[in-house]
């Protein structure tokens, strides 16, 4: 068939969050402007073609095979290579099946590490993005991280700033197609803006994160908190303690802290602290009139977590990473990024006073937040939608 729009997202799925909720987002936004196709890779989580043709309606779906499909097998060797592989994969397909391209967009897994060039000459117009691999930790975090910890950062942000740098210059210098490009995060922005010497919109992997919410709830007199993650060091579950250890001695003397996604790593238990290891999901309407999400990661995109908790109208104290900090809701606290990993004092004490008001809060609401109509603007400018 002759297709001359196409959009290629490697994950894809109406029922797993993060990256597999933003790649379905992104195919029904590419089908209700006219895209014919959509590529997608044979992930064991991914839907199927027919349940994304359901819900995409009117575009087509084409299983490009990845050499890994458990999802497990990604997080713990990375996607990095199977992503590669694909990719390679995806343009030789479009090579044997497609004449040039009206508009090729490579959707979600737009790392900057992920080859891109191979696709300059399929299309008129390449939409790359959103882009953006995260952000690098700080100076103060890497102090408290072991060797091979610091090593693997630095490896990864030297890595980044490597293969962006030559992305963004492959990008200037060619003139086979129009590349559009946009940003996920606002260090992601930064680097693109300044890389191509023009402003980057940010549109974060998730198109619509919250609905309009209304909740009536209960006052409490004590907060349960929670985290959620794999132990690993940009997770910074040890920094999730330490707030927890503070807010318990200083203020509510009977919190609690439920953690979500990895097991106990303390010879000891901890008083307050439970570990429920990996769930499938986060039991959220247990915590609807007392919970409180601690996300103290140096490094996110726009974390499913947030959304789930705030939708069910827990109060979300975050670091300042990713777009979290966009979506603009009164319950989400952010804290200053200059102070990361080691708040003071008096960042502390406005966390235990915002969990006071949010405990004595008889109502939650706030006005849906979409990201939808800013990106069909940005395409629509940009001559890439009509």
């Amino acid at each position: 068939m002759n297709y001359q729009k196409v959009i290629c997202s490697f994950y894809a799925s109406s029922r797993y969050g993060s990256e597999y909720r933003s790649g379905l987002e992104f195919i029904k936004f590419a089908a209700a402007n006219g895209f014919d196709l959509a590529i997608v890779a044979d992930l064991e989580e991914n839907s199927s073609i027919s349940d994304i043709q359901l819900l995409a309606s009117g575009i087509r779906v084409v299983q490009i095979p990845s050499p890994i499909k458990r999802q497990q097998t990604l997080y713990r060797y990375t996607d990095l290579w199977a992503q590669c592989i694909w990719h390679l994969r995806v343009a030789k397909w479009i090579n044997h099946h497609t004449c040039f391209l009206q508009c090729l967009w490579i959707q979600n897994g737009a790392a900057p590490w992920l080859p891109l060039a191979m696709y300059f000459e399929k299309s008129n117009i390449l939409i790359w993005g959103p882009v953006g691999g995260g952000e690098t930790a700080s100076a103060a975090m890497m102090k408290v991280l072991s060797w091979k910890d610091q090593l693997r950062e630095r490896l990864r942000s030297n890595f980044e700033n490597i293969m962006l740098r030559r992305k963004l210059k492959a990008i200037l210098s060619n003139r086979a197609s129009r590349t559009i490009v946009i940003a996920r995060t606002k260090e992601a922005q930064r680097q693109l803006s300044i890389g191509l010497g023009q402003e980057v919109p940010i549109v974060p992997e998730i198109l619509d994160p919250l609905a309009a919410l209304n909740i009536q709830r209960t006052t409490s007199e004590s907060p349960k908190l929670v985290w959620v993650g794999q132990n690993i060091p940009r997770k910074n579950l040890s920094l999730a303690l330490q707030i927890f250890d503070y807010l318990r001695y200083s203020a509510f003397p009977e919190a609690t802290l439920d953690v979500f996604g990895c097991d106990d790593p303390y010879p000891n238990p901890i008083i307050g602290v439970t570990f429920h290891g990996w769930v499938s999901s986060v039991p959220w309407e247990n915590f609807r009139n007392d919970g409180v999400l601690l996300l103290t990661s140096f490094r996110e995109g726009l974390p499913s977590a947030v959304l789930e908790a705030a939708r069910t109208g827990l109060l979300c104290i975050t670091a300042d990473v990713g777009a979290i900090s966009g979506l603009g809701i009164p319950t989400i606290h952010i804290l200053p990024k200059e102070e990361y990993p080691n708040y003071s004092n008096s960042t502390l004490h406005s966390i235990q006073l915002r969990i006071q008001l949010h405990l004595e809060q008889t109502e939650i609401s706030f006005s849906a937040v979409s990201n939808r109509q800013k990106l069909t603007n940005y395409l629509c400018a940009v001559r890439a939608i009509e």
